[in-house]
């Protein structure tokens, strides 16, 4: 079927061209030109079946023994022309499109090719000059529209324009060609012509506020910030809650850093039956930065997240920017409430789920972190920070196994980061101290110094577990002094001093810091009251020490070791 149909669409291309390409002088007889025509249409039609089962350069030698036949045949040059340019040899195509075009000059299809050509070779004169033949022979608006185009597309502006111009001329003012100018004038420099076709749309659509506002923002990108203000506030007084308005008024005070004015009119588009979701979240990151900047802008800020809450509940984004402004006021506890309604709302994103984990640490929700983490670890199968967030939550939750598990697994994702990766192998030496193997505790405190030798915890609690164990003391007395110098005000590395200086046997050295200690803690614990008990027994302060003692059972501390100390009042060494 496809192929009868060529065949006939040629058979009637040969009616009116053949006669166009064969000269009156043809010096064959009636006879003879019958049967030369009969032999070029014949060799024609067998090109077009070559063609049609894809023998493109069978094709071609056919179609040139045609144009043997009759060189100056339109249908022979055209056809030519387009196999060449399904071959992308764009200069042979251009030669016999040529041709053709010497035999019809205002056929379209052949224009229409040429314009294809001169794109692949990208002659721009020879691109505009063919797309005007053809806006002459076949036009309309539409067309004349792309030749403006065109015209911007090769960067002739100016040219461009005056397509534009003669189209209003036309048609009259619309938006297409005004809109068109506008971009043209600003991207030329030229700003007041560019105004003055947004004021010709205003005048003839007053009702249409969008002219208003786009002509506003051109007067802003130009610093005619009143100009703006003008027109935004003429927009306002029709309609209060106009959202562009009233937000494009908060951006301009938002650039001065004044966020009490910009809250006016941020509050404003809360009341708008044109707000949406998407307004909120807009909202809300581009003003997150200058809304805690200090603690009035804090509060200002948080009632706009309430209000987005308040008309959009289920979004998981909004949830967690209000948390994060909780977060920045010290509400710790509703900043991790907020992140967990925006999990529970299907967040996907790290940062929130970061932030989630370390909250859920800060709020000492232990289990939750460890039960969340692991679906964390899920989404996030290579990120470092969810596994020491998780590990940490099941060591604090006393799953010591998990956390050396999600530990173990982290570290392998650490790269280049010696400071997380000494935290690492602070918290697998931790839990492996809660299992009582000290060799492997021992193994990954040593590497978390390795990784971090100022990791003042690691230097305190390595220090401190030696000296249980009176193993090392001379080297657990090195790290406890180097922890003082990083922190030398924490009264909880001062107990630990003071400890292994008893187990040294320097009673006198260890009676000074552990009451130093003592003065620098918030709340005394019952272990450093006892310590500072046992220190005062071996100063032969027997009644010092029994206060002490007392002292550390009244803070809960009941085990039997202190009780036989109170009742013997003795150390059972």
């Amino acid at each position: 079927m496809k192929q009868k149909l060529i065949i006939i669409l040629f058979l009637i291309v040969f009616q009116n061209s053949f006669s166009q390409s064969i000269s009156r002088s043809e010096k064959y007889s009636i006879f003879s030109k019958e049967n030369i025509d009969l032999k070029f249409k014949t060799i024609f039609l067998e090109s077009l079946i070559k063609k049609n089962n894809d023998d493109i350069n069978g094709a071609i030698n056919l179609i040139k023994e045609c144009l043997s036949i009759y060189p100056n045949s339109f249908s022979a040059n055209y056809e030519i022309a387009n196999l060449y340019y399904d071959l992308k040899d764009y200069e042979t195509s251009l030669f016999y499109a040529q041709s053709a075009l010497k035999v019809i000059p205002e056929n379209f299809w052949v224009n229409n090719l040429l314009l294809k050509i001169y794109t692949e070779l990208d002659d721009v004169v020879q691109i505009l000059k063919t797309f005007k033949t053809i806006l002459n022979i076949d036009y309309s608006i539409e067309r004349k529209i792309k030749f403006a185009e065109l015209n911007e597309y090769y960067s002739k502006p100016k040219s461009s324009i005056k397509i534009y111009n003669e189209i209003e001329k036309e048609i009259g003012v619309n938006e297409i060609t005004s809109i068109k100018k506008q971009q043209l004038y600003i991207n030329i420099g030229d700003i007041k012509s560019a105004t003055e076709e947004l004021k010709k749309l205003i005048d003839k659509f007053p009702n249409l506020i969008k002219y208003k506002i786009m002509l506003a923002k051109i007067y802003e990108a130009n610093d005619l910030t009143e100009k703006a203000l003008e027109i935004y506030n003429n927009i306002i007084k029709f309609d209060s809650t106009n959202i562009e308005s009233n937000l494009s008024i908060a951006e301009i005070f938002r650039k001065k850093n004044d966020f009490i004015n910009a809250y006016f009119y941020l509050n404003k588009c809360y009341y708008s039956n044109n707000f949406n979701t998407e307004t909120s979240i807009y909202i809300l990151k581009n003003y997150f930065d200058l809304g805690r900047a200090n603690k009035i802008n804090s509060k200002l800020f948080l009632n706009l997240t309430k209000k987005a809450i308040d008309f959009d509940n289920e979004n998981y984004i909004i949830h967690s920017i209000n948390g994060e402004i909780n977060y920045f006021l010290n509400n710790i506890s509703e900043a991790f409430s907020c992140y967990s309604k925006s999990i529970s709302l299907g967040a996907t994103d790290f940062n929130i789920w970061n932030k989630y984990l370390l909250l859920g640490l800060e709020n000492k929700k232990y289990s939750q972190v460890s039960n969340d983490g692991a679906n964390a670890i899920e989404l996030f199968p290579i990120q470092p920070s969810i596994y020491l967030y998780t590990g940490l939550g099941s060591l604090l939750s006393e799953n010591f196994v998990d956390a050396i598990e999600k530990l173990k697994t982290g570290l392998k994702y650490v790269i280049n980061q010696p400071t997380i990766k000494s935290s690492f192998y602070q918290y697998l030496g931790d839990a492996y101290h809660s299992l009582k193997n000290d060799t492997l505790s021992d193994e990954n405190y040593k590497m978390a110094l390795i990784y971090n030798p100022n990791n003042s915890i690691v230097l305190n609690n390595y220090s401190y577990y030696l000296s249980l164990r009176s193993n090392q003391l001379s080297e657990a007395k090195k790290m406890s002094e180097k922890s003082l110098i990083i922190e030398p005000n924490n009264g909880t590395y001062m107990d630990t001093f003071a400890w292994i200086l008893y187990k040294l046997k320097k009673y006198e050295e260890a009676e000074l810091w552990i009451k130093k200690a003592m003065k620098n803690l918030t709340k005394v614990n019952s272990e450093i009251y006892e310590h500072c008990g046992d220190i005062l027994f071996k100063l032969n302060k027997l009644d010092e020490a029994q206060k002490f003692w007392i002292k550390s059972q009244n803070s809960g501390n009941m085990s039997e070791n202190i009780i036989n100390k109170i009742k013997f009042k003795t150390i059972n060494e």
